[in-house]
């Protein structure tokens, strides 16, 4: 990509010669497929023409357009190329042979280098150095004969141009009007250098002209072209309507074979019309010509955003009829949830480790990260994870996202339509009041004003029995969608929930009586073991989750969980957050397992900011879906006493935070737990309240 016009940029002679080779390489190319083009038109292949030809000119066109974007940086370089090929080749590469030429004394020779070198040499000083040995013949001394060619942005005249070459092409000829060329006395290897510049040369007129050459090699406007005799009406009548034009034939066959990939050719054969005006008026210079063209391109008005939008619009409308017509004859998100994902949870719920408990902070992020990577080691091998688990879960989770999105189009088509309506059912927007004036006259005074608008009255005033009844149902259900709100999206989730009965979702019931803790039988546990796969940084070449998946993976995962009613323990015993939390207390930056742990904290991050997005878009909407909100939990105690040492390590062990204890006892006695308490009083009800440490917690 060139930025700017490179003019200010002064750049190596390396640097110069890769834009000019490569503005050769690009009028080179535009000339052979534009004469490919016009080489099958003479064949009369019309019917291989438009099916092939289409993408062609799109190339030639499209090229053409990026050529002229960098016409000032390409006219930059081949300035200084053809000067810096020009002058290392008159004031270095012809020394050695005007040596030669001197030192045998071959006059006629050394005329015509000499007269070269007159033409076309730039000497630093202004003159030719006149201590040069070449010029007597004489070997440069042993330290070598210093000239310093100077590097100029200017190009060489047509004159000075065609003169060199002229001259050049007389010293490499193999036949002249006498006997003997000059051919025959020059060596081998400079007959080679001076053949090889006057190939090279030959593109310097053409290059010199860039712009005139670009509009030359992308020249199409014979294929518009057809007649001869169209002069014979001055421009009276128009000889040929739209149908029959090439342009339009091509611009027509994209359009009618519908085919996705040649959309984006679709205005380039209009660009025919173009070249066609250009040559009318530079070329034949003929009025007539250029009206029949002006006649046929713009003679008629044509919307295309109106006509796209149309074609866009119904291939909408028949896709999403097709994908209705088809999720309502065929359960399809239930057949996903309940066929391949679920065998893949119940597969991969039996390769999770039974316990995993989450690693006490002490141990650091680098120890926690090598605890979690070989606790998982069967996840993490498993081989359809990255492949047919995810891509499963990324069409769930895309479904989820595309039907929030309706909804949301929805939500604002319904804004639109209340608003509308409003005036319509004598509903007002309160006004402003100056000081002194009072509410209830203005607004009176404004129902006065609309109250012809008021289509109710209006239609049991004027209308028939069934217009009435339909204008009132139609108020009825206007005003009902005002109060309450009707949300596709909660139908959507509340139906989906109900897919997942399933006891592999929620695990057998905890052996505690109150929610597992360290057992890995919840599909939150398992969601944990798949975020901390593709947490794990990737190498340098391979595709990330993001990369591959897109947001619908996360998006499936929490949906899932949400609808389980298992976001809170998700967010308490998650592997990734966990690690993420100690990692941001400890800091560290080390490789375990080849992995490097700041990068993938980094990413946990990252993810953990989806999630909680996500998992907030889904609670707006989940209204009646029970959630694990409570924090409190009643447990009838398996001990007749309890120690309060025991009940801070089992918070403590577990990372769940300070333990704040309330005891009930058969004599009423209530308080904190303690020692005292504990040995003196039976304990009937034990009640636990847990938050977790606030130098813990990432709020």
């Amino acid at each position: 990509v060139v930025t700017g016009s490179g003019l200010d940029s002064q750049k190596s002679d390396e640097e110069y010669r890769e834009l000019f080779d490569l503005a050769l390489r690009g009028l080179q190319l535009l000339s052979k497929w534009s004469a490919h083009v016009m080489e099958v038109v003479a064949h009369g292949c019309i019917r291989h023409l438009i099916s092939v030809s289409g993408q062609v000119i799109a190339m030639i066109k499209g090229l053409q357009v990026l050529m002229g974007r960098m016409e000032s940086v390409f006219n930059q370089a081949i300035r200084n190329t053809i000067y810096a090929a020009l002058q290392d080749f008159a004031q270095v590469t012809l020394r050695e042979p005007l040596r030669q030429a001197v030192r045998k004394k071959k006059n006629v020779l050394i005329s015509v280098l000499q007269a070269i070198r007159k033409t076309i040499c730039d000497w630093e000083g202004g003159r030719e150095p006149p201590n040069d040995p070449c010029l007597r013949g004489e070997k440069d001394p042993k330290g070598g004969f210093d000239i310093k060619v100077p590097r100029r942005a200017v190009g060489p005249s047509s004159t000075q141009l065609y003169m060199v070459r002229t001259m050049l092409e007389s010293l490499i000829a193999d036949k002249s009007g006498s006997k003997k060329t000059l051919r025959s006395s020059l060596d081998g290897p400079i007959v080679l250098a001076i053949e090889d510049f006057h190939k090279q040369s030959f593109f310097f007129t053409h290059l010199l002209n860039i712009s005139e050459a670009l509009q030359q090699c992308c020249d199409l406007s014979q294929l518009w072209f057809r007649e001869f005799f169209l002069e014979l009406t001055m421009g009276r009548r128009i000889q040929f309507p739209i149908e029959m034009s090439m342009p339009w034939i091509l611009t027509d066959h994209i359009l009618e074979t519908k085919e996705p990939s040649m959309m984006e050719y679709v205005l380039y054969p209009l660009d025919l019309y173009n070249d066609s005006a250009y040559y009318a008026l530079t070329k034949f210079k003929k009025q007539f010509l250029y009206d029949e063209i002006e006649a046929e391109l713009l003679g008629r008005s044509i919307d295309l955003n109106r006509l796209i939008t149309q074609r866009i619009s119904a291939a909408m409308y028949k896709s999403l009829d097709q994908a209705i017509s088809r999720f309502e004859s065929e359960d399809l998100t239930s057949i996903v949830l309940q066929g391949t994902i679920l065998q893949y949870v119940k597969t991969l719920i039996e390769v999770m480790p039974k316990i995993c408990r989450l690693p006490r902070h002490e141990y650091g992020s680098p120890g926690i990260l090598e605890f979690f990577h070989h606790q998982l080691k069967d996840i993490i091998e498993y081989a359809e994870l990255k492949t047919d688990v995810f891509q499963s879960l990324r069409e769930v989770g895309n479904a989820i996202l595309f039907c929030l999105l309706i909804e949301q189009a929805l939500s604002q088509e319904e804004v639109c339509d209340l608003l509308h309506a409003a005036p319509f059912q004598n509903i007002l927007p309160r006004v402003y009041i100056k000081e002194g004036e009072r509410l209830e006259v203005r607004m009176k005074r404004l129902e006065a004003k609309y109250a012809p608008l008021h289509l109710v009255p209006l239609i049991e005033r004027l209308g028939t029995p069934q217009q009435i009844a339909i204008a009132r149902e139609g108020d009825l259900l206007t005003k009902e969608r005002l109060c309450c709100g009707l949300s596709m999206f909660e139908v959507i989730l509340t139906r989906i929930r109900s897919y997942l009965q399933d006891p592999i979702w929620r695990g057998p019931p905890p052996t505690n009586g109150v929610m597992h803790v360290d057992e890995c039988v919840e599909f939150h546990r398992l969601w944990s073991a798949m975020q901390f796969v593709y947490c794990i940084p990737v190498g340098t070449n391979e595709f990330t989750a993001e990369q591959c998946f897109g947001d619908g993976l996360s998006w499936a995962g929490c949906s899932i969980i949400v609808l389980l009613g298992q976001q809170r323990r998700f967010d308490l015993f998650d592997f990734c957050y966990h690690l993420l939390k100690v990692q941001r207390q400890d800091g560290k930056d080390e490789i375990i397992k080849n992995v490097p742990l700041k990068k993938m904290a980094d990413r946990i991050r990252k993810y953990q900011i989806l999630n909680n997005e996500v998992f907030a878009i889904l609670n707006k909407y989940m209204k009646s879906v029970e959630t694990d909100s409570s924090t409190v939990e009643h447990a009838e105690p398996k001990l007749s006493a309890v120690s309060l040492t025991e009940c801070g390590e089992f918070f403590k062990e577990r990372n769940l935070g300070d333990a704040h204890v309330s005891i009930q006892s058969s004599s009423s006695v209530k308080g904190t737990c303690g020692p005292e308490l504990l040995r003196t009083h039976k304990v009937e009800h034990l009640i636990l309240l847990t938050q977790p440490r606030e130098e813990e917690s990432e709020k």
